[in-house]
């Protein structure tokens, strides 16, 4: 079946009878985890969808919360480096280890792409950001995907976004601190005024009270 799906392309790209053979055999060893890769993708597409229809109705902005925090744990990432282990060990043999690979891959690119919107959410950076990426995925996908799932498998790790939380959050604590600093600092010299204030009132009555006697 696959081969005569893929018959028109292959002789429009004027292939020999070997290399055609050995790019149907290679595409062979890859489509179980592809076709499980794009049902990770369209489910997490059509329940993305069902959150955010849902979080209109009940809870707006929700949906938007929720994806910024999506996070795969450490488990995971160690789960996720035992089969990219079995499927370097048995590269170009297929076999279950390379379905699991591409499937790892899929699983964390959606974590990268969770972890690139929370990161422009946190920080506040433009939208183009997102708008480029998106751009990136539908012109060269596969490429885009390696690179999201580099970043979500780090993510793992690391917690980027809970690291820039809190420098963010102790950011503005320092600034709140430096400002009560400041007010506290002012307030003597504040209080110094007033009594000088107070002293030449007084003496100035007394002063009135002379001239009056």
């Amino acid at each position: 079946m696959l081969e005569t799906v893929m018959a028109p392309m292959l002789n429009e790209a004027d292939l020999s009878a070997g290399e055609a053979s050995d790019m149907l055999e290679g595409m062979a060893r890859m489509m179980t985890g592809l076709v499980a890769a794009v049902l990770l993708y369209s489910t997490m597409i059509n329940l993305s969808l069902a959150r955010w229809f849902q979080g209109m109705l009940y809870n707006p902005g929700g949906f938007q919360q929720e994806f910024h925090a999506l996070f795969l744990e450490k488990r995971v990432a160690i789960v996720a480096a035992l089969i990219g282990a079995g499927g370097m060990i048995f590269a170009g043999q297929g076999g279950i280890s390379q379905d699991l690979m591409i499937l790892v891959v899929a699983l964390f690119s959606i974590h990268g792409l969770a972890l690139v919107h929370g990161v422009i959410g946190i920080t506040g950076m433009g939208r183009g950001w997102l708008f480029a990426l998106y751009v990136g995925l539908v012109i060269v996908p596969p490429h885009i995907a390696m690179m999201l799932a580099m970043v979500g498998y780090i993510d793992s790790w690391a917690d980027i976004r809970g690291r820039l939380r809190k420098k963010i959050e102790g950011s503005g604590q320092q600034g709140r601190d430096a400002q009560l600093d400041q007010e506290d600092h002012d307030e003597p010299d504040d209080r110094d005024e007033r009594d000088e204030r107070d002293d030449r009132s007084d003496n100035d009555r007394s002063d009135n009270d002379d001239e009056r006697r």
